[in-house]
């Protein structure tokens, strides 16, 4: 029996399949094998994983979208969030709210329902921003390595840190901050490249839509040098060794050249998608510049620890659950060999369930068996 790979995010599926005794005595099967963690990469090996986005507007949406812009899930907002952040740990998903004079918010976000879960007032110098400009105007929100969240700001050419748990912020860093050049202002993510630098948009203060923006990187000593420019981005989430940008207009594409030197130049770009969404940000789980570690757990069960008499009916159920906060490939095999020389599959009894989000890529297979149902959320 084989479900051959599926990827799994915050979900199980119960594979259930009823044998009856023939001739002889039929006994649990061994085991499935592929149970257990998925091998941990470094970031420049990371494999190319889901990146999600937040669109505003009048129906504000959460979308999970493949490396190749092929939608895997979508929900229903609060709110416009300014932008998205997850955890360096794929377990939280924030956001920030924008725009308004309101209290500068931070909001944790449920990805299956995109319903808030928790929220703590932003205070300190990013929210002094609210009674200075009129408005915090939070469009970056990226999280680093140690859990803190860096945010930028369309009215300031600082950069600020968030604590998550107080939601304190404070300059970016405090000793020496990091800003961007005069005239430049946030345009949106700052997620962790595989050699420490951080990766910066920004924008001319005052431009206009569809302006391109300004690309720079942050250096562990805290200056910044401008790299490139890019099409207008309102939201960066690196996947794979790539870095995708999310465009106002709805275009999402793929900045796979990140160089080290001071330059101005347009930097190519690939659109992997023309949407039409009008996103307002975006996040991945390798912002923080890690590659963190998938896992899945694969358990067998009978309805009888047997043996069993002839004519007297088992059933099997494999479950597979995810086990860690990140999409998972799945991968596994489930020998019978030593049940089906003493029984036969009930015809009928295979069925499958799921529990949370499911994304099947192949069917689900028994070999002489047809009609195992597959499904894609």
């Amino acid at each position: 029996m084989s479900p051959g790979r599926g990827r799994l995010l915050g979900a199980a599926v119960a594979l259930a399949l009823a044998v009856t005794a023939s001739g002889g005595a039929a006994v649990a099967a061994g085991p499935p094998t592929g149970s257990g963690q998925v091998t941990r990469a470094a970031l420049a090996e990371c494999p190319p994983g889901p990146v999600w986005a937040n669109t505003g507007g009048a129906d504000p949406q959460l979308v999970q979208y493949g490396p190749d812009g092929d939608v895997l899930s979508s929900a229903p907002l609060a709110r416009g969030y300014g932008d998205i952040a997850f955890s360096p740990d794929g377990s939280t998903l924030y956001g920030v709210n924008f725009p308004g004079a309101d209290m500068t918010t931070l909001c944790t976000i449920d990805t299956v329902t995109g319903a808030e879960t928790a929220s703590v007032p932003v205070t300190g110098p990013l929210d002094d921003l609210r009674v200075s400009q009129g408005n915090s105007a939070v469009n970056g929100l990226t999280a680093r390595a140690d859990g803190m969240l860096i945010a930028g700001s369309s009215v300031s050419e600082q950069i600020f840190l968030i604590d998550p748990a107080t939601g304190v912020s404070s300059l970016y860093p405090a000793s020496f901050p990091a800003s961007f050049p005069a005239g430049f202002v946030s345009a949106g993510d700052f997620p962790t490249l595989d050699d420490g630098d951080v990766l910066a948009f920004a924008t001319p203060a005052g431009s206009a839509a569809g302006d391109p923006s300004a690309v720079f990187r942050i250096h562990p000593d805290n200056t910044v040098t401008q790299i490139g420019t890019v099409p207008q981005v309102f939201g960066g989430a690196p996947s794979g060794g790539s870095v995708y940008g999310f465009v106002s207009n709805g275009d999402i594409y793929r900045l796979t050249d990140v160089p080290t030197e001071a330059s101005t130049a347009l930097l190519p770009v690939t659109v992997v998608e023309a949407t039409g969404n009008g996103f307002y940000g975006a996040t991945a789980v390798q912002d923080a510049g890690e590659c963190p570690e998938p896992s899945y757990a694969v358990e067998k069960s009978a309805s009888s620890a047997g043996p069993v008499n002839a004519g007297d009916t088992l059933t099997y159920t494999v479950t597979v659950a995810n086990t860690s906060t990140l999409t998972v490939n799945g991968d596994f095999t489930d020998d019978l060999a030593g049940v089906l020389d003493d029984g036969q599959v009930v015809p009928g009894s295979v069925t499958a369930s799921t529990s949370g989000d499911l994304f099947a890529e192949k069917p689900l297979t028994v070999p002489g068996v047809p009609g195992l149902p597959a499904w894609k959320r």
